[in-house]
């Protein structure tokens, strides 16, 4: 992932560099392990999964954050809502819609957020699909 011409880090060979937070349920949680396979194919180090209420005040500092879903089903993502930085929501990206999305240190905290996002699970699913071809 591009970040001002350098890589957003997700993972070395020996250190993850980002936590995956899915929406607590199933499908959410196995798209965002097939990311974190992904990741691990590229690098030999897999990030760790969480949902959102596992995911910890210290680790939106200590870490890049991969948000999958909406603020509908996945509350990690308010605070980058509510800083109007990301808009994913009940009406955007739209019926049928996803986005993915770089955000440079939104919190405020170093850190960055890859959004993978969309209005339905569809959507989010098709969008991360594509984003997991273009790992090189």
């Amino acid at each position: 992932m591009k970040r001002n011409g350098m890589l957003v880090a997700l993972a070395s060979e020996t250190q993850a560099f980002c936590r995956v937070v899915t929406p607590d349920d199933p499908r959410w949680r196995d798209l965002g392990h097939k990311f974190c396979v992904r990741v691990r194919e590229y690098t030999r180090t897999e990030p760790q999964q969480v949902t959102p209420d596992e995911l910890v005040e210290e680790d939106t500092s200590r870490y890049n954050l991969v948000l999958f879903g909406s603020i509908l089903n996945n509350p990690a993502m308010l605070k980058v809502y509510a800083r109007g930085r990301c808009f994913t929501d009940a009406s955007y990206p739209g019926r049928e819609g996803a986005e993915i999305r770089t955000l440079l240190n939104p919190l405020g905290t170093g850190r960055d957020v890859v959004l993978i996002g969309g209005s339905d699970y569809a959507s989010v699913h098709e969008a991360a699909i594509g984003l997991n071809r273009t790992f090189t």
